[in-house]
């Protein structure tokens, strides 16, 4: 049996909101109105651009560690939540 602590839900959470913002355009708002190219957000994120390209249209969505990353770096960049 896997315990989940406070982190792994919070975690589990921001997955879930960073998701919904790929596939709702809100991550691509994010990003054009923080004025970041797609390369600026992959440097941040530790990927390749492709992969935010792949995000933002929703082709491919964010897993894991790097969802996590992502989802706390438009989180700064949007001021608040997702």
């Amino acid at each position: 049996m896997i315990l989940m602590n406070t982190r792994h839900i919070e975690d589990a959470a921001l997955i879930a909101a960073v998701r919904y913002a790929c596939c709702s355009g809100d991550a691509k708002e994010i990003r054009e109105t923080a004025r970041l190219s797609t390369s600026d957000v992959a440097r941040a994120v530790g990927v390749n651009h492709s992969s935010i390209v792949r995000w933002e249209s929703a082709t491919h969505l964010p897993t894991g560690v790097r969802a996590v990353v992502y989802g706390r770096l438009l989180t700064r960049l949007k001021g608040g939540s997702l």
